[in-house]
């Protein structure tokens, strides 16, 4: 009997799965993300590139499912400053990869005094880390009129980590 009870332990143990892909991401979780961007001039002959800040966002961010089938989650991010932005993302293993998606930020700049919002294109992916961390690394890309001036829209160091909520 005990060589049984130990046999089926064993078998317990080799076929318990960890949560992945789906399972693993959907949930509630607070988030924080910051970096910085920098604004090139459409027309550079007459003006520097400015580099901006994000204002740190902080908020809850939620992932449901969609579809088991294709790995699909919708993902809600809602700001404390208001901002919501939506996202369709493809869950595979520990890994987390957003289509493009549309998003409002507030970018500064204390030392010139800067301040103005925009949007922006994102392109994301993250990582699961211990099943309750996702990080996330970003870009950003768009096209931003500031004090009369054109500019294009470049970040590529923005940086989002989220928390479950338990």
């Amino acid at each position: 009997m005990k060589k049984i009870l130990i046999l089926l332990f064993s078998l317990a143990l080799l076929t318990s799965c960890h949560k992945k892909g789906i399972p693993l991401f959907t949930g509630d979780y607070s988030y924080k993300m910051s970096g910085s961007v920098e604004l090139s001039p459409t027309d550079a002959s007459l003006l520097e590139p400015i580099q901006l800040d994000i204002t740190n966002e902080i908020g809850n961010l939620q992932i449901s499912k969609l579809d088991k089938k294709d790995g699909s989650v919708v993902v809600v991010m809602n700001a404390i400053n208001g901002n919501l932005a939506t996202a369709t993302a493809y869950c595979n293993g520990k890994e987390i990869v957003f289509d493009e998606f549309e998003h409002r930020l507030k970018l500064t700049n204390i030392a010139s005094g800067i301040n103005t919002n925009c949007n922006v294109s994102v392109e994301a992916k993250g990582t699961m880390y211990d099943d309750n961390t996702i990080i996330i690394n970003a870009s950003f890309s768009g096209e931003h009129t500031y004090l009369g001036n054109e500019y294009t829209i470049n970040g590529d160091d923005i940086l989002m980590v989220a928390y479950r909520n338990n």
